[in-house]
C-alpha cells in the first residue's frame, strides 16, 4: 500500500511537471518579447575593430581555467584596424539590420607561400563597401543591456563576402539614446568568398573562406 501510494505521488508529480514546463516557456517567451520592445528605431553607429585574420583558421584552446582562446594555423596572418560606419536598426522584436558603409579592409598577406582560391587564383586582399547584416537580439532582464548576433554580406567587384557570425554586446541609458557596443567574448567569423560574377566559376561558387578573430568597441545614437 505504502509502495503503491508513492508511487503515485511520483507520477502525479511528474505529470503536473510536464503540463507546468511548457506554459513556464511561453511566460519566459512572453517576457522576453516585453524587453525586446524596450529597443527599437534606427540608430547611426561607429565601431572600431582589431582583427587577427588566417586564411588557414584558428584552433580552440581550452585554458585551465576553463576559458576558450584561439592558437593560429598556418603561416599566412594579418592583424588589421577596421572602422564600421553605418545605421543599425530595432525592429522592437528582437530582429534588426544593420547597414554599412564600411572602410572595412580585409588586408591578407602570404609569408612564405601564396594563398590561392580556386583554380589557383592568387589571393593577397579583399575590401568590401557597403554590407547588410540581419540580426537577432535579446535585452537583458536588467532593462540596460542586450545582445545581438547578425550574418552580413558585401559585395565587391566579382564576389560577395558573406560573414557569420557577428555578435555584439551593448548597454544603453534609461533613455535609449545612446547604445555603447562591444564584442562579446572572442569567436572565429568565417568569411565566404561567394563568386557574383567572378568568370572563373558558376555564380554561388563559394571561392575560398578566411576566418578571423575580432574584439570590436563603439557607440551608437538615436536618430528616430
Amino acid at each position: 500500500m505504502h509502495s503503491f501510494s508513492t508511487r503515485s505521488l511520483f507520477l502525479g508529480a511528474l505529470v503536473l511537471l510536464t503540463l507546468l514546463l511548457p506554459g513556464r516557456n511561453i511566460v519566459q517567451a512572453q517576457d522576453q518579447q516585453q524587453l525586446n520592445l524596450l529597443l527599437n528605431g534606427d540608430y547611426t553607429f561607429v565601431l572600431r575593430q582589431n582583427c587577427v585574420v588566417s586564411p588557414s583558421g584558428f584552433e580552440s584552446v581550452i585554458r585551465p581555467d576553463g576559458s576558450e582562446t584561439f592558437r593560429l594555423l598556418g603561416d599566412a596572418t594579418n592583424v588589421g584596424n577596421l572602422v564600421m560606419t553605418g545605421n543599425l536598426h530595432f525592429n522592437g522584436d528582437g530582429t534588426g539590420e544593420l547597414l554599412s558603409g564600411a572602410n572595412e579592409t580585409l588586408a591578407i598577406v602570404a609569408f612564405g607561400h601564396p594563398e590561392t582560391m580556386a583554380d589557383g587564383i592568387p589571393f593577397q586582399g579583399i575590401s568590401a563597401g557597403d554590407s547588410t547584416c540581419s540580426l537577432d537580439y535579446n535585452v537583458g532582464a536588467d532593462r540596460m543591456s542586450f545582445s545581438t548576433e547578425a550574418e552580413c554580406a558585401a559585395p565587391d567587384p566579382g564576389v560577395i563576402l558573406a560573414l557569420a557570425p557577428l555578435r555584439l554586446r551593448g548597454q544603453f541609458d534609461p533613455g535609449r539614446k545612446m547604445l555603447l557596443l562591444s564584442h562579446t567574448k572572442p569567436n572565429v567569423e568565417t568569411i565566404e568568398i561567394i563568386c557574383d560574377g567572378c568568370g572563373v566559376a558558376p555564380d554561388g561558387t563559394v571561392l575560398g573562406t578566411i576566418d578571423r578573430v575580432c574584439v570590436r568597441s563603439g557607440t551608437a545614437i538615436k536618430m528616430r
